[in-house]
C-alpha cells in the first residue's frame, strides 16, 4: 500500500469497508445442497505409499464430488455443500429440506453410498414429499454400522430403481423424483 496516493488509499478501505458490510447478518439462499461424501469415503481410503494410487475407491468419490461441483458452478447453479450431520437434523416440509435458515429443493450425492441410517431415512422423507434427489456414481447400500445393509439397498431401490446400467429417472408423489446418474454418465 506504500505506493497508493491517499486518495486511492481512501476509496480502497471504503470499498472493502462496504463489501465487509454487505456481507454481514446474510446467509446463502441455495435450492441445490451438495452431499459432501465423507462416510463413503472413509471406509475406502488406505495411506498412500506413493501419492493416491492406493486408494481408486476414494479417488473415484473425489472425482464424482469434484465433477458434481464443477458442473453446478459451470451451469451458474450456487449450492451449499451439506454434511450427513446436517442431513440428520433438517426437517422436511413439502419438498424442501431445511436446516436452520437454509432451504434446499434439490440434493445431490456424488459417489455417496454410506450415510448414518438417520440421514437416508430423512433423504427418504425428502424424495416421498417432493424434494429432488440426484445420485451420482453410486447408490445407497450402507449406514455406518451395517455394511451392506440390506435395508438401505431396499430404500435406495425404492428410491432410484433397480439400479439399471444407465441412467434412469423415478418420479415420486408430490413432484419429487430421484434421478440416477451411473458413473461416466454424469
Amino acid at each position: 500500500f506504500t505506493d497508493l496516493a491517499d486518495d486511492a488509499l481512501r476509496r480502497l478501505n471504503e470499498w472493502v469497508g462496504r463489501c465487509c458490510a454487505a456481507l454481514t447478518g446474510g446467509h446463502q439462499v441455495a435450492d441445490i445442497a451438495l452431499m459432501y461424501p465423507i462416510e463413503s469415503l472413509w471406509p475406502r481410503f488406505r495411506p498412500a505409499r506413493h501419492l493416491t494410487s492406493d486408494s481408486p475407491g476414494a479417488t473415484m468419490i473425489e472425482h464424482a464430488w469434484r465433477g458434481a461441483a464443477d458442473s453446478l458452478y459451470s451451469a451458474q447453479r450456487d449450492f451449499t455443500v451439506m454434511d450427513s450431520r446436517a442431513l440428520v437434523e433438517g426437517r422436511v416440509e413439502n419438498g424442501v429440506l431445511t436446516h436452520g435458515n437454509l432451504r434446499w429443493r434439490a440434493l445431490v450425492l456424488p459417489g455417496t453410498d454410506t450415510l448414518p441410517k438417520a440421514a437416508w431415512d430423512n433423504l427418504a422423507r425428502f424424495a416421498r414429499s417432493g424434494g429432488v434427489v440426484i445420485a451420482v456414481g453410486a447408490l445407497p447400500a450402507n449406514t455406518e454400522q451395517d455394511f451392506p445393509s440390506p435395508e438401505i439397498q431396499s430404500v435406495g431401490r425404492e428410491l432410484f430403481g433397480a439400479g439399471e446400467t444407465g441412467p434412469s429417472v423415478k418420479l415420486h408423489g408430490g413432484n419429487g423424483a430421484s434421478v440416477y446418474l451411473p458413473a461416466g454418465s454424469e
